[in-house]
């Protein structure tokens, strides 16, 4: 008796993935008292104004990616040698009323911006200032620019976070087990 078996298999054939283009991605840099943004090639020279209340603090600034907001940390008053930050995050619309607002009630050490822009992940913590303990093991917050709302990130213990999907469901993470979840210049 001989017994055959026969297996079907479809072979879908499909085009390869199209190749990635060039960066759309721009650079910002300060030109004398001029705020400039352009293309990585030198093209498409684009000036930002920033309203005549915007005062550039001691750690300088960021532009939110879709160009609406500039963030900065101030500093006044943290005293690294007493183990003391009391850094605030100082938003600056760039449209709208520009008035710059200060995030009230939290002390934040470090920012990643949403890919869109309208959303402000804060690395820090609730109060006036935050000790060194709580400077190395920070809480992480998600500003919503438009509202002005804070809500709190749980993520595990001793994990800093790096980068936010563009839906602010998923992150990027770094494992710190040894002494601190945050990076050294925010101690």
């Amino acid at each position: 008796m001989v017994l055959l078996i026969c297996f079907t298999a479809a072979l879908v054939l499909t085009a390869p993935p199209p190749k990635p283009g060039a960066s759309t991605g721009r650079i910002s840099i300060w030109i004398d008292d001029k705020f400039e943004h352009f293309k990585p090639d030198g093209g498409d020279v684009t000036p930002i104004s920033l309203p005549k209340e915007f005062v550039l603090l001691q750690e300088g600034f960021t532009i939110a990616p879709d160009r609406k907001n500039a963030i900065q940390l101030e500093r006044s008053g943290s005293n690294r040698a007493a183990g003391i930050t009391k850094s605030r995050l100082v938003v600056t619309p760039l449209t709208g009323d520009r008035k710059p607002f200060a995030l009230e009630g939290y002390v934040v050490i470090g920012r990643i911006f949403s890919a869109d822009g309208s959303k402000l992940y804060i690395i820090g913590g609730k109060g006036d200032q935050l000790d060194v303990e709580k400077v190395k093991t920070p809480d992480v917050y998600v500003l919503d620019l438009s509202s002005k709302k804070v809500k709190p990130i749980l993520l595990p213990k001793k994990h800093r976070i790096e980068a936010a999907s563009p839906d602010g469901k998923t992150f990027v993470l770094v494992y710190r087990p040894s002494t601190c979840a945050i990076r050294s210049e925010w101690l």
